[in-house]
């Protein structure tokens, strides 16, 4: 490569940009690399901590249904029901009259004591 050619190279990238604009663009990069190590700096040592998930308290929602008067959609909110099973309590219900207590639930098939002690505290029979 001769010096003719890398001086037309020179003079094309400096007719770009005048030497003022590549001054200030200069000026321009440099602050914004200054204005990302500041935020960096405050983020790290002065800046609030993200949550720990991990240790941040367990939410328990609290919830009741009504056994007596729930459709097969309310009834599969409650942990360990599904469509299946919510259709069988409320075959059950209709069938055989209303629950008076979590143990009557035993009645219907694929509900044990287990399944009823995990339910006892969603459900409500008034």
């Amino acid at each position: 490569m001769d010096s003719n050619s890398t001086d037309n190279r020179s003079w094309r990238l400096a007719l770009l940009l005048r030497r003022a604009d590549q001054v200030t663009l200069a000026v321009i990069v440099v602050i914004a690399f200054c204005a990302i190590l500041v935020h960096w700096y405050y983020q790290v040592t002065i800046g609030d901590r993200l949550i720990e998930i991990d240790r941040a308290a367990p939410f328990e929602l609290e919830f009741h249904v009504q056994v007596n008067e729930a459709d097969e959609a309310e009834l599969m909110l409650l942990p360990g029901i599904g469509p299946v099973l919510a259709q069988r309590i409320v075959v059950e219900r209709k069938t055989n009259g209303p629950y008076t207590s979590p143990d009557q639930m035993e009645r219907v098939k694929g509900i044990g004591p287990k399944t009823v002690r995990r339910l006892s505290k969603f459900v409500r029979f008034d």
